[in-house]
């Protein structure tokens, strides 16, 4: 079995080391509407959490060797402990299965259960130095780095708009606490869209407006010295970006949270594409040589393809959780990756050959 080099990407600097994996207790189980719910974990050292920036995310471990990465969604703040906020993935068919690992956190897993936990990692994070406005701008489960954030905003003199798009108040989390952080001071504001509301959520004014974000929302939001933070699935983030640069805002002014490989906004989509067809790829940790072409996918799922294991989490470029060392060769990118990477090093889950040979340290 190969082994895989660690890396955390954060602030646009790679700290390369082994996963490293921690006992946590869940100590809270919350749902917080329907098919999302909470967890908040301690260690079970009793020692205080590492510390982590608004926007970074853990890496869960289940026993079946499965590993995800969830966003914290809890107070910076608050050292005690961390709360991961998670969608049940309940899958609709066999082409989209549900979550392995969402399920067996909402099925398995209850207060007093003892989790491996890694982390925190994540270059998605607030600018630390900017005074700018800041819009945060979330769809679905999308809006658990964002809350995040809005605590750590909440305490400073930022102007912040806080927009949350979902299908309806039953799958709304943290409607309250985010009504609440909006009224600990001037200059917070929260405006909520519902896609489908339903009867109870136009009588009890939930929500702001109903149906799709629209361009006249995103104008409203997109003053250009803003700063603008986007998570949430594929279509939304894309329709949003393309509106926020439609209305003159700056492309290195949005930063974004992925949710998957589908997720890629322009100009990261203009990722180059590579016209080699035909390599040999050897994974050096595992002492296996084998012939690629353009039918296999990207260098992870090929590894997987010829049961070399690698950890890996996002599998979309964001997470560097699959970093590795490229030993021999070069590779072009599917997606680019959310931050670069210091020479000799590659992304897996994103990258495919772009020499007749690569030579990877998994």
């Amino acid at each position: 079995m190969g082994y895989v080099n660690f890396s955390i990407a954060c602030n646009r600097f790679s700290v390369r080391k082994m996963p490293q994996f921690s006992k946590y207790q869940v100590i809270e189980k919350i749902a917080e509407c329907d098919l999302i719910s909470s967890f908040v974990l301690a260690p079970t050292d009793g020692l205080e959490v590492p510390s982590f920036v608004a926007g970074q995310h853990l890496t869960v471990r289940i026993p079946e060797g499965l590993s995800r990465s969830y966003t914290i969604s809890s107070s910076p703040s608050d050292r005690s402990k961390y709360r991961l906020t998670i969608k049940h993935e309940k899958g609709r068919d066999a082409e989209m299965p549900a979550g392995k690992v969402s399920t067996f956190m909402h099925d398995r897993v209850s207060v007093g259960s003892v989790l491996d936990i890694a982390g925190p990692y994540g270059a998605f994070h607030l600018d630390p130095t900017s005074d700018r406005p800041v819009v945060l701008l979330s769809g679905g489960v999308g809006i658990t780095p964002m809350i995040s954030m809005l605590h750590v905003l909440a305490d400073t003199t930022r102007q912040v708009s806080f927009v949350h798009a979902c299908d309806n108040g039953t799958l709304h989390a943290f409607h309250d606490e985010v009504g609440r952080l909006a009224t600990t001071r001037p200059g917070i504001s929260c405006y909520f869209i519902y896609r489908n509301p339903t009867a109870a959520d136009l009588e009890d004014q939930r929500h702001h407006s109903s149906g799709l974000v629209t361009a006249n929302q995103l104008r409203a939001f997109s003053a250009q010295d803003s700063d603008f933070y986007l998570c949430g699935p594929s279509g939304f983030m894309q329709m949003v970006h393309d509106g926020l640069t439609d209305a003159g805002v700056s492309h290195d002014r949005i930063r974004y949270e992925s949710f998957g490989p589908a997720t890629v906004l322009s100009p990261r989509s203009q990722a180059v594409q590579s016209k080699v067809t035909e390599a040999l790829v050897v994974f050096e940790g595992s002492g296996l040589e084998v012939e690629w072409d353009d039918f296999s996918g990207s260098l992870l799922d090929f590894a997987e393809m010829n049961g070399v294991y690698a950890e890996s989490a996002c599998r979309s470029g964001s997470c560097n959780t699959c970093e590795c060392s490229l030993l021999e060769g070069q590779v072009d990118y599917l997606i680019e990756p959310a931050a670069p990477l210091p020479a000799g090093r590659c992304l897996p889950c994103v990258a495919k050959p772009a020499s007749v040979k690569v030579r990877l340290d998994i």
